[in-house]
């Protein structure tokens, strides 16, 4: 037979609590006995039970004693008040301590059992409650300690990152500036040819200072450590400057222009600089994937509270699966010849979340794609 619960009768009545125990044995508890409030308390420290029935009125120490006992040493049990001559006063106290129910002495066996099934099952719901909350306890210091050990992790890489940047980024340029001053020097010299070689190592060398600098951004923004420098003005004027210092990449690689910038009349709070690195790097983008002869349009306009700003091209496109993951770092498109670090896409996600404005892309494989943000006013 099931065990359905461990149940302690105190109770100085020597009849009452051994028959009880009889029924409530045959009934499948295990049931154990104590004749006073001593006794029962040392039987609770002993033994762990679901259900205590107490008696109120006992010699020597009574029922109200042991309750208040139980209480102050926090002993995990269901209390079930048994009387025949408690006053209701002393019922109600034993309510108020804690006692989830009463039985009413001559003892009715069949109402009581019902009381202690009831009262056993609320024990065990109780005690797996606490297990529960325990073990989310646990569970989330346990957390606490992995997300701090990842915190510190993730510190560490930042300071090194930000140090092997700034450590590769003056390397860089100096190789840089001394190829562009041997390929002028062969160019004087008239030797054509071999400056002409040179120029895909500068590129190259030119190339990866970008990605150091983009690495070097991306570590600043992650780390809090960027000023943005908002100011009150134009957003339409910092567009147009962006799409003119982009001019001349873009007649390099022979790729129309064409602009639609409403002038908006209302100024807002933004980073001047941060939002023109933002154009620079979106048209930029947009140049890599563009074929020659191809268009980029840049738009501009004012939409209910937020200003909205777009590059679209006619290049190759993204496949819509991929549309989500082009802001995520280091992100790039399997398949595409035209690949870069992958950090551009993702400096623009964390510029213009500083502004508390939203990124997003739309395309078309072989029609083009469209990258466009918002910013509150």
């Amino acid at each position: 037979m099931v065990e359905q619960g461990r149940v302690l009768i105190v109770d100085d009545e020597e009849r009452l609590r051994n028959s009880l125990k009889k029924m409530l044995v045959m009934d499948g508890f295990t049931a154990e006995t104590a004749e006073n409030g001593e006794e029962g308390l040392n039987s609770l420290i002993k033994s762990p039970y679901d259900i205590a029935i107490i008696d109120l009125v006992m010699p020597k120490r009574d029922g109200m004693w042991l309750i208040n006992e139980i209480n102050d040493r926090g002993i995990d049990v269901g209390m079930i008040i048994a009387s025949g001559y408690g006053t209701v006063d002393l019922v109600v106290r034993a309510m108020k301590l804690g006692a989830w129910d009463f039985i009413q002495k001559p003892v009715e066996y069949d109402l009581m059992k019902m009381i202690v099934q009831r009262s056993v099952e609320r024990a065990r719901l109780m005690r797996e409650k606490r297990e529960a909350q325990i073990q989310i306890k646990r569970q989330n210091e346990e957390l606490k300690k992995a997300n701090d050990k990842l915190r510190e992790l993730d510190k560490l890489k930042t300071n090194f990152l930000s140090k092997a940047v700034h450590e590769l980024r003056t390397p860089l340029t100096v190789i840089t500036c001394g190829l562009e001053l041997i390929k002028s020097e062969l160019e004087v010299k008239g030797i054509d040819d071999s400056a002409t070689n040179l120029d895909s190592t500068i590129d190259m060398t030119k190339s990866m200072t970008e990605i150091v600098n983009d690495m070097l951004d991306l570590n600043m923004i992650e780390s809090g450590d960027i000023d943005l420098h908002m100011e009150e003005g134009s957003l339409s004027q910092v567009i147009h400057e962006a799409v003119g210092d982009t001019e001349p990449l873009l007649k390099k690689h022979d790729i129309n222009l064409e602009t639609d910038i409403k002038n908006g009349g209302t100024c807002i709070n933004f980073s001047r600089g941060r939002i023109r690195q933002v154009m620079i790097n979106l048209i930029g983008n947009a140049v890599k994937f563009t074929p020659e002869k191809g268009t980029i349009t840049v738009s501009f306009k004012e939409e209910g509270d937020c200003m909205v700003a777009s590059v679209k091209d006619t290049g190759c496109g993204i496949p819509s699966k991929h549309i989500e993951s082009i802001f995520d770092e280091f992100y790039q498109v399997k398949g595409n010849q035209k690949r870069g670090a992958g950090l551009g896409l993702a400096i623009c996600k964390k510029i213009i979340g500083a502004h508390k404005g939203k990124i997003w892309g739309e395309s078309k494989v072989n029609k083009g794609t469209t990258i466009s943000f918002s910013i509150p006013k």
